[in-house]
């Protein structure tokens, strides 16, 4: 999900720039009429109705998947340490764990709301929040993102359309495939946002930030508001750092063709270096690096007790597996 929310973004950043509509606008986008504006929100709030439906259809079984239990969907054991690192988040005790400090982060509040002491307490509303909420809030952004691009409002429906209904499309895709229940219950559940793992939230910030940089990367606050999105998505995920490196890549040659203020890229650096900084001194304190976490030292252990030097191609397949 989060590589294809960063293709889907630079494919979206590209179109922009080579966008000739835009080449004499000092605001990115223009408005979107209120006519259009109407029949657009029509439209995605009827796709967040339907998503509502997708989630609790294979939430309660109407199209089944395995290894699950109503809302608690079992695979891997991330949430588990997801878990116990928000758990000494809440007590302030940030000195350990070996994921990012963003999604942990994330899940404190809940652990103080429920007053958890251990994961299957707070699996359950972070499950529907994440699947509901998250989910629900992302179609409006994929479908305002896409009509900021194209103008167009059938593409826009389409966008938002697809991106609702990609779980059930996939869902029958795997009937197709050898291992279908197992392909369906490892998946399904990533693309309904439903598992306590850090993908959903980094996704949504990635669009958030997307959708704050299309159309208010002229406006100090705002622009403001888009660093600490898409810093906070590093902190969520390392791999973040592609989406900082692409949304800074095109916020600074908007600046250099003078259709954005010099305030408002001194706003987006400084918030996106303050933020960031969070997560290399985690990373400092953690293990003596900066750029180096927890979770690659763990990852290098899994690659010498399998017998692979540090710096192999067959590290780098090896690694892809607890990436």
């Amino acid at each position: 999900m989060f590589f294809f929310s960063t293709q889907y973004l630079l494919l979206t950043l590209l179109t922009m720039l080579t966008e000739k509509s835009y080449s004499k606008s000092y605001f990115l986008p223009r408005m979107i009429p209120k006519k259009k504006l109407s029949q657009l929100l029509f439209y995605l709030t009827l796709f967040l109705c339907c998503r509502m439906l997708i989630v609790l259809s294979f939430v309660y079984d109407i199209l089944p998947l395995t290894f699950h239990d109503k809302w608690v969907f079992f695979y891997g054991g991330d949430f588990v340490r997801y878990f116990d690192m928000a758990l000494s988040f809440s007590e302030f005790d940030f000195s350990g764990g070996m994921y990012p400090v963003g999604y942990p982060s994330f899940l404190t509040p809940f652990v103080w709301i429920f007053k958890a002491t251990q994961w299957q307490e707070i699996v359950v509303p972070v499950a529907i929040f994440q699947s509901i909420a998250l989910g629900g809030l992302s179609i409006f952004l994929v479908g305002i993102i896409a009509f900021t691009v194209t103008k167009d409002m059938r593409i826009s429906i389409s966008a938002a359309g697809l991106w609702c209904f990609f779980p059930v499309i996939t869902y029958y895709f795997f009937s197709l495939c050898k291992s279908t229940d197992l392909l369906r219950g490892i998946n399904i559940p990533s693309l309904l946002w439903v598992r306590m793992y850090s993908e959903p939230r980094s996704t949504f910030l990635i669009l958030l930030s997307t959708f704050f940089v299309l159309r208010y990367a002229n406006i100090f606050v705002l622009s403001s508001l888009a660093a600490f999105c898409a810093g906070a998505a590093f902190l969520v995920r390392e791999d973040g750092a592609v989406f900082i490196l692409i949304i800074s890549f095109f916020i600074l040659f908007r600046y250099i063709v003078k259709q954005v203020k010099l305030s408002a890229i001194i706003g987006f650096f400084s918030i996106i270096a303050i933020v960031c900084s969070i997560q290399l001194l985690h990373n400092y304190f953690l293990t003596g690096n900066i750029f180096i976490s927890g979770h690659y030292e763990v990852s290098i252990q899994y690659c010498k007790l399998a017998g692979l030097k540090e710096w192999s191609l067959n590290n780098v397949i090896f690694l892809s597996q607890y990436s």
